[in-house]
């Protein structure tokens, strides 16, 4: 009993302190987390002012806000803060999202200590992860949403599994292949009835988190359309931005193709694994063929690479998959250092690294995720 006090004695200093280090971060933060401000902070910001909070250009002339409203409605007290402050809150909840992706990636409670704790380096310090804290982006939060949401669904929690999918769209290129995937689960593991009552839940949860937008302003919805229709078209590291503007009608038509290619292979991961490892194929393969992508989003294939470095058996594997994690890395920074650092300058490094997942897991495995998905194994 003695030591069971102390050591809760202990927790609780370290607690108070880590507490005590947020509240002076969130305090003295001096960053300005760009994208966070335009996207999500000036919204919440206007409307507790009452102000339509779409419309941001009082605040930041020749911005635009575009995240889906479910997030402001969610975030809407961070309105209250300065933007630092709140940028600051944004940087800590993504940071604890990114540990909370490599803990559901060991696929355990209590992962050894150091494989976890270089499963977090690997997350934090590839240079588009560096790039996303720096802008205050969403994509890891809502990584984190989606692979949550894959759990409850497993578990029967519907009505949770809609709260934490509806959040993770307010960027819905993010969801293109998961939220597919999640349907087709709910109705295999649940049957027709507990899908559509998902669906029920999902229209709910989104309707209920655009309340506090209603409550704010109820002219919101206008100054949301007039958000959308004035963001600019930008050249992409995604195929669909890239093979017309080299093809033209050729490459779009190639595009297309992938895209049914993947879709349809999706479907078939959910269909034949388990939802808590379909949800990381998935994710991976989202950024080879949505057509809307930054370079910041390729963290979505880290929870996939990071899951099959918990399960490697053979070194070869691992020295494979380190050097190719280096190459990488390493490509990245090269891209920031000597070109002029153009987004989609990038275009290369999600299909370098889907690729290398596949050449570790079937070097690892001896075979292709592909016979998996035949049902083969």
């Amino acid at each position: 009993m003695q030591k069971l006090s102390k050591r809760r004695i202990t927790e609780g200093f370290v607690i108070l302190a880590f507490a005590l280090l947020v509240v002076w971060l969130v305090r003295n933060n001096q960053l300005v987390f760009g994208d966070f401000r335009h996207n999500l902070w000036a919204p919440t910001h206007l409307l507790l002012q009452g102000k339509s909070p779409y419309l941001i250009e009082t605040l930041f002339p020749n911005k635009q806000a575009v995240w889906l409203p479910m997030a402001i409605g969610l975030f809407f007290p961070l309105g209250w803060l300065t933007a630092n402050q709140a940028g600051m809150v944004w940087f800590l909840l993504s940071l604890a999202a990114s540990v909370g992706i490599v803990l559901f990636a060991s696929g355990s409670k209590r992962p050894s200590v150091l494989p976890f704790m270089l499963g977090v380096l690997f997350f934090v310090a590839y240079p588009r992860t560096i790039a996303h804290f720096l802008l205050g982006q969403y994509t890891i939060l809502a990584v984190f949403l989606f692979i949550v949401a894959a759990w409850l669904v497993a578990d029967g929690r519907l009505a949770l599994a809609a709260l934490a999918l509806v959040v993770a769209l307010a960027k819905p290129q993010l969801g293109l292949l998961v939220v597919p995937g999640l349907l087709l689960v709910s109705w295999r593991l649940h049957g027709s009835k507990m899908a559509l009552r998902f669906l029920l839940y999902l229209g709910l949860t989104a309707v209920l988190l655009t309340i506090p937008l209603f409550a704010g302003n109820v002219r919101w919805l206008a100054g949301f359309v007039q958000a959308m229709s004035h963001n600019p078209t930008w050249l992409q590291p995604a195929l669909f931005s890239l093979l017309p503007r080299a093809w033209g009608a050729v490459g779009l038509l190639l595009w297309v193709i992938l895209f049914l290619l993947f879709f349809v292979f999706n479907l078939r991961i959910w269909q034949v694994l388990p939802p808590k490892t379909a949800v990381f194929w998935s994710l991976a393969l989202t950024p080879l063929i949505t057509p809307y992508v930054w370079s910041w989003d390729f963290v979505m294939l880290l929870p996939l690479f990071l899951w099959l470095l918990f399960r490697i058996k053979r070194p070869f594997a691992w020295a494979v998959a380190l050097w190719g994690y280096a190459v990488w890395w390493g490509g990245a920074l090269a891209v920031v250092l000597f070109t002029d650092g153009s987004d989609h300058r990038f275009w290369w490094a999600s299909w370098f690294m889907f690729g290398l997942i596949l050449a570790v897991y079937w070097i690892d495995a001896g075979q292709l995720p592909g016979k998996m998905v035949r049902g083969k194994t």
